[in-house]
């Protein structure tokens, strides 16, 4: 099977809560979708330490796309790591959508920066 059918196999495994099979669809494939789309396998799986992983080389293989960094941000704040994730966020501009405000909004209550 070819890499662009095996994306797309992953994509509905994921989307059928089928985690497991799509890592096994994923292994191998080094882009930066594959590699996003393991880290929310990873995720589902509750397998947040590697999913982090996951999500730092989609970031790394993806520079500039606010989506990987997102997904990082949001797993560093689920690994109780705030700091990190504002850290993170700061890399993905302001207007990327509710994905990155709903973050930023929650580490910083958590740091008690509530302004």
């Amino acid at each position: 099977m070819d890499t662009a059918a095996r994306l797309s196999l992953a994509s509905s495994l994921l989307s059928a809560g089928r985690a497991g099979e799509a890592l096994e669809a994923l292994a191998g494939i080094e882009s930066a979708r594959a590699r996003l789309m393991a880290g929310v396998a990873l995720s589902q799986l509750e397998r947040m330490e590697e999913a982090l992983d996951a999500f730092a080389a989609a970031v790394a293989a993806a520079p500039g796309d606010p989506g990987p960094t997102q997904y990082l941000a949001s797993t560093l704040y689920k690994l109780r790591r705030p700091a990190e994730a504002l850290a993170a966020l700061a890399a993905v501009p302001a207007d990327a959508g509710w994905g990155r405000d709903w973050i930023e909004a929650q580490c910083r209550l958590v740091l008690g920066e509530w302004d």
